[in-house]
């Protein structure tokens, strides 16, 4: 899966900060809207006030929520089917997928899942851990964010999604990470067919979707002139 640009840093950034908060071996309460597992912590009185003060970090039950859906604008809660990509900073989801090699193939079609690790090991059966790509079918009731964090050259937007009430999970298997040396001509190859395909993406939408769309097709625009033909000083949008 090389070459794809995981989003979401920042919600792994406040996931750690939890993580190096939490105490261990304590009972873990349900969050009271999905997402991400609740984290207990006894936290300094400075990273205290800095959780305080974000507006995607709640108290539940006590502990610590953090979860997109508590400070950006949702969608109504659906019920969706897909396959679940797991792996270091990577928490993906390609809606409709059923299999590891569908998922894997659609990889560009993946949203960003606030989705608890433990609740889908518990359900399937399996867990596994270590390097690489673990791959779950996962079922559950979940909202995506009402606009998406980006749109690429073809139109399709990456939302991130939470997952709210888990209904199933089946394992689908295991990828280990890959021990071949970084090809930078292969990289560079596949970069250079992505930016020759087709600019179809259009603006279809109102709001700050709209905004994005327009700054997609811009960008994509841009990418696609010769580099001699590109105005000086104009960079790529996003």
């Amino acid at each position: 899966m090389a070459g794809r640009v995981w989003k979401g840093r920042s919600i792994w950034a406040a996931r750690a900060l939890l993580l190096a908060l939490a105490a261990c071996g304590s009972a873990e309460p349900e969050p009271e809207d999905g997402g991400w597992p609740l984290q207990s912590a006894k936290a300094s009185a400075g990273s205290e006030d800095y959780t305080a003060h974000d507006p995607c970090f709640r108290k539940e039950h006590e502990r610590w929520h953090y979860s997109i859906g508590h400070c950006r604008a949702m969608a109504p809660p659906q019920r969706l089917q897909g396959v679940w990509l797991r792996a270091f900073e990577v928490s993906q989801f390609v809606p409709r997928a059923t299999s590891f090699a569908e998922a894997s193939a659609r990889e560009g079609q993946a949203h960003d899942i606030e989705i608890d690790d433990a609740a889908v090991e518990r359900l399937a059966g399996v867990k596994r851990g270590g390097p690489g790509f673990v791959a779950y079918e996962v079922t559950f009731i979940g909202r995506r964010r009402r606009d998406p964090h980006v749109v690429d050259c073809q139109g399709h937007p990456e939302f991130t999604i939470v997952a709210d009430r888990l209904l199933s999970a089946r394992w689908l298997g295991y990828k280990p990470p890959s021990l071949a040396p970084f090809d930078r001509g292969k990289f560079d190859a596949e970069l250079a067919r992505n930016r020759a395909r087709p600019v179809s993406v259009t603006v279809r939408h109102g709001g700050k979707w709209g905004e994005l769309e327009a700054e997609a097709l811009a960008r994509c625009r841009h990418d696609q002139m010769p580099s001699h033909a590109r105005p000086a000083g104009n960079s790529s949008a996003l």
